[in-house]
Formats: structure tokens, sequence, C-alpha cells
């Protein structure tokens, strides 16, 4: 996500790409942080990440809420998303910058016994300590939280090959321990049949170290579209991601039975709206025999502009929202379970923002009640609407002009 910035007491305007790249090129080499622009009289510092040739701004830490409430850098306060649960314990920030991100799943697999394979994010009706470490599904929401794709502003464009750049650039000051995030995930770039061979070259370049031969098998992290889930040609399931047409990954017959159950409602979903993207992040390994197989799956749904959504009547929302051109922030869930009430979007371009709370007849009184407990104390104008009774209000935005 591109953003205005000040240097030397005037705007620079994120549009003019060559004259900001070699703006943060000279920063960047002397150590210089430009400021915001969201709110000149705040100076707010940001600092410079290079990613490949490119110069990227971000935020400093523990600054999100310094910024105003259209800005990118923004955050709406931790309560009301399940970030606050695993900040400071699952996702810390050392001396450098870097965000240390804690995984309930692991990146090995032994050789010497067979570990379960279960979909992640699996509904629990029991309270356990499950905030200490980040679950698959929480790693996915904080990565893209932190690529800016649960937010919206005016103009916005996107398609998989800018959320793949978005992500990458998201992963650069990311570490799983002493490694760094951006070589334990796989994204795959944006297919392109003319380009078939040098990309299943860079693919296969990529993916070399996952054949370490040992008694721990290495795996890594895929994020990616779903194109297809199948059952294999004898047991078990076959997933392929749209970007990585020739790259299968296998699952078992017992994990193929529970994610087309855990995950039913998406499933059918991105089957019958051409509008939605099936998103998948899991983890996977080569076998013996050179089978990528599949040992933790989530998947998740994106509407058309790539903005995640829980239910259809949030996807309606959302886009109700695109299409009246508004600034909002959809909140996500992280770790927490859905019994546990948070915003579901925030307005940003409303003053104060406003959030809404979506319910339907199927929510215990209990769970409208931490609801109304959560509003009372909120800085927010916020919204509860039964969507199985009540039309969404949607109130004007503030007279203020867009920012980027």
């Amino acid at each position: 996500m591109v953003r205005n910035f000040i240097y030397q007491g005037k705007v620079v305007e994120s549009d003019d790409e060559v004259l900001s790249q070699a703006i943060l090129e000279e920063c960047y080499k002397k150590s210089i942080r430009p400021i915001c622009a969201c709110l000149p009289e705040k100076a707010i510092e940001l600092y410079i990440a290079k990613v490949g040739e490119s110069y990227v701004l971000k935020r400093m830490p523990n600054s999100a809420n310094a910024h105003d409430f259209n800005c990118v850098s923004y955050e709406p306060p931790v309560e009301i998303s399940g970030l606050g649960e695993v900040t400071g314990d699952a996702i810390k920030t050392d001396s450098d910058g870097n965000s240390i991100l804690k995984f309930d799943f692991s990146l090995s697999k032994s050789n010497a016994s067979r570990q379960a394979l279960t979909p992640s994010d699996t509904p629990s009706d029991t309270v356990k300590a499950e905030t200490n470490k980040l679950t698959l599904k929480g790693t996915l929401d904080y990565l893209l939280e932190e690529a800016y794709l649960n937010r919206y502003f005016v103009g916005a464009k996107r398609n998989w090959y800018q959320f793949r750049k978005a992500m990458n650039i998201a992963l650069c000051d990311k570490k799983n321990k002493k490694d760094d995030l951006s070589r334990l995930v796989y994204i795959p770039e944006y297919y392109d049949k003319s380009k078939h061979n040098e990309i299943e070259a860079r693919r296969k370049a990529e993916l070399a170290d996952l054949k370490v031969k040992g008694n721990k098998r290495p795996l890594k992290i895929f994020i990616g579209v779903v194109k297809s889930l199948e059952p294999a040609r004898f047991d078990g399931g076959r997933l392929i991601l749209k970007h990585a047409p020739t790259m299968h990954l296998f699952m078992d017959a017992t994990m193929y039975r529970q994610v087309n159950k855990r995950f039913e409602k998406e499933l059918e979903l991105s089957q019958y709206h051409e509008d939605i993207h099936l998103l998948t992040i899991g983890t996977f390994g080569y076998s013996d025999s050179g089978l990528a197989k599949i040992e933790e799956i989530a998947l998740i749904t994106l509407n058309q502009q790539w903005i995640p959504f829980d239910s259809l009547d949030e996807k309606e929302l959302l886009d109700q929202l695109v299409e009246q051109r508004r600034s909002f922030i959809k909140c996500l869930r992280y770790n927490l379970s859905k019994k546990t009430p948070i915003a579901n979007i925030v307005l940003t371009d409303t003053q104060p923002p406003t959030a809404f709370y979506l319910i339907n007849g199927e929510n215990e009184s209990s769970y409208i009640d931490e609801i109304k407990e959560l509003i009372a104390h909120s800085e927010f104008d916020s919204h509860l609407v039964n969507v199985d009774r009540e039309v969404i209000e949607i109130p004007p935005p503030k007279d203020k002009p867009m920012l980027p």
C-alpha cells in the first residue's frame, strides 16, 4: 500500500513513483525517517524497508493509534479485533523492528512418527490458552492485516499480482524464531501460460530446500487461491492452486473428509458465487515418493476486491461500501473463537469512525450482551444490526479529502 509522506517539509506524492523511490532510497541510505502526511502537525515518523529493488514505507512499532483514522497506518483499538489477544506474546517486536511470530503449528515433520492431519481453526467448546501462539488461520489474518489487505480505499483495485506483492512486502520484516518468514512462505506468482517453463523453474528453486533428507522433513507454509479440491485417484484428496496448476497438493482420506466438513460453508459460497475468491493457507512438505503432502490447512473467502469476509451478510455490506466508494477496515479474528464478539467492519471516513456489529437470530443473548458492553466503552459510533430484521443504515462520509 503506497502513501504520501513528508520530506524536508514538502509532501511527496505516492503517485510519482520515480520521485518517491529516489527520495526513499536516499533516506534509506542516510537512515532518515520520513514523516507520514496524514497528520503533518504530529510529525509521525515512518521507517523504510527495502524489498527487492524497491523501498517501502512502514509505520513505526506501537504508533498505529497515532495516525489519522483514514490513514493506512491506522489500526482500530485492539479490543475490537483479535489482534490484542496475540500482541506481546504470539507477536513480539525486537530491537530492530522485526516482528517475531510464535506458531502453534509445526514447520517440520518427524519421519519416526505420524502426526495427526487436522484442519486449522477447528471449533471448540472449551476454553484454553490458545492465544499464546498463532494458529494457521491467525497467521493468515496477521499477514493480511500487515499487507493492508483487510482495508479498502477509494479507487483501490486488486488482482493476484497486487495481492501477492502486498503479502511479500508484509513478510519482509517477520521472523519465526531465527528464520525469515519470507523463506518459509510460498506464494505462487501470477501464472502466465506463455512463461510456463521459467515460472516452473523459479518454483522448483524456491521449494528445493523441502527435499532435504534426515530425521525431520522441513515444511513450508503455502498461501494461494484454490482452483480445485477434489478426490484423489484412489483415496484422499488433491488440492490445486490457481497460480500453480502443475503442483498438486495431496491430503489423506481423513483430512479430506475433515476439510469438506469444517469448511463446508466456504466451499459452498465459492462454488455458487463467481465473485468470491477461495483463499487457502497450509503447511506442506514432500514424502519419500516425492509427493507434496499437506499437513494442516485452513480456507477463507474473499470478495471481489480480495477483502476477507466471514458470512454472506458481511460480504453484502462490504460490496455495498465498495459501491459507495467508502473507506473501511474489515476486523479480523486471529485466534479468537466465533463465540467471542468483535466488530465486523469499521468505516474510517466518518468522524469518529463507525463500527458495525452484525448479528442474526442464531446469536445467543449472552453474545449480544457482550457486544453491547463493547459498544458502551467504545470510542466509535457503533451500530448493532440484526441482519435478519433490519436494513443496515450507512452514515455519510465526513467532508474530508480521501488519503491514498
